[in-house]
């Protein structure tokens, strides 16, 4: 359901943009106006292609991810590394085919896309330990119920 309420909203945010991208510019702007009011229209006109190559990038990335995944923790039987290692994977290929090409005329461009890397591999990591704990804590509580109720 988050997901579907997420690409909703993506979906009218560039649906937003795409229609105010079509309207006339007021004729009473100043110079400075005027030019941040075009750097609307130019990005107006790339939102529909953005979000429709975003939405089959996600799609394919959550395909991807899912069957990494299930590879690995049926190899290993591991919940923490096969979510750690197929996030890692799906990052990687991400940032080569959509980070770089978007980066590659900048200097540092390498720096960023391994910055940007790191940066959602320890939220990742943070994230999937948490989930962790959470079915620990839950897999304890379910254990301690059934020694009560017997």
């Amino acid at each position: 359901m988050v997901i579907i309420i997420g690409v909703t909203c993506d979906g009218l945010f560039s649906y937003l943009i795409s229609f105010f991208s079509n309207l006339d510019m007021p004729s009473l702007m100043s110079k400075s106006e005027a030019l941040y009011n075009s750097s609307v229209n130019v990005i107006g006109i790339q939102m529909w292609p953005l979000f429709y190559h975003g939405l089959a990038a996600t799609i394919i990335a959550a395909i991807g991810e899912t069957l990494i995944f299930s590879f690995i923790y049926k190899r290993i039987n591991n919940f923490f590394i096969s979510t750690i290692s197929s996030i890692c994977i799906i990052l990687v290929i991400h940032n080569l085919i959509i980070d770089y090409p978007s980066l590659r005329h900048e200097p540092d461009a390498w720096p960023l896309i391994i910055d940007n890397w790191i940066m959602t591999m320890i939220f990742m990591i943070l994230y999937s330990s948490m989930v962790v704990g959470v079915m620990k804590v839950r897999k304890y509580v379910l254990k301690s119920n059934l020694r009560v109720t017997k």
